[in-house]
């Protein structure tokens, strides 16, 4: 809650005290995420907010559960999505054309740290959707988040795809 709420001085005390880094809500929870998704979801909003400040302290707070063990690498239960997907998702509708070059610098460095931390944009896993409300499987594919952007190059979102796809080349 600490990370939803920007309370980031809360969230370095549980973090130092040793919460649990790769926690998740249990499966009857609804829409339910690991802990270090919402360190991404704050780090993503900050860097393309107006405060600077709030981006560095974000950003700070991920680079921090990064290096106390916070896994990218593990796919989501439900999903089957690594952390590098939902930082995807949290831009991918953006207006690119609207960020200015420091907007992209913070976001760079928001997949520098998960790139960092073993995110791989080229790793293929198995993408699970699910029907809106039932859980129901709705289709599984095997990819991989640069080429899931790629198709969307051509598709309902070709300009942020190609700034995530720009950015996933600037960390490597």
């Amino acid at each position: 809650m600490a990370l939803k709420t920007g309370h980031y001085a809360i969230a370095r005390l549980l973090i130092d005290r040793g919460a649990d880094l790769n926690f998740i809500e249990a499966p009857d929870v609804p829409n339910r995420q690991p802990v270090v998704n919402d360190a991404v979801e704050a780090a993503v909003a900050r860097a393309l907010g107006r405060a600077p400040e709030a981006a560095a302290e974000s950003l700070a707070v991920l680079r921090l559960m990064l290096d106390r063990g916070a896994d990218v690498t593990a796919p989501h239960p439900d999903s089957g999505r690594p952390v590098l997907w939902w930082a995807v998702f949290r831009v991918q509708y953006r207006r690119w054309d609207t960020m200015s070059a420091e907007d992209v610098s913070r976001l760079t460095a928001v997949f520098q740290a998960l790139a960092d931390a073993g995110a791989d944009p080229d790793a293929t896993g198995e993408w699970i959707s699910h029907y809106a409300g039932s859980g129901e499987v709705a289709s599984r594919e095997r990819t991989n988040v640069r080429a899931y952007l790629t198709r969307h190059l051509t598709t309902a979102a070709p300009e942020p795809a190609r700034g995530l796809l720009a950015v996933l080349d600037a960390v490597g």
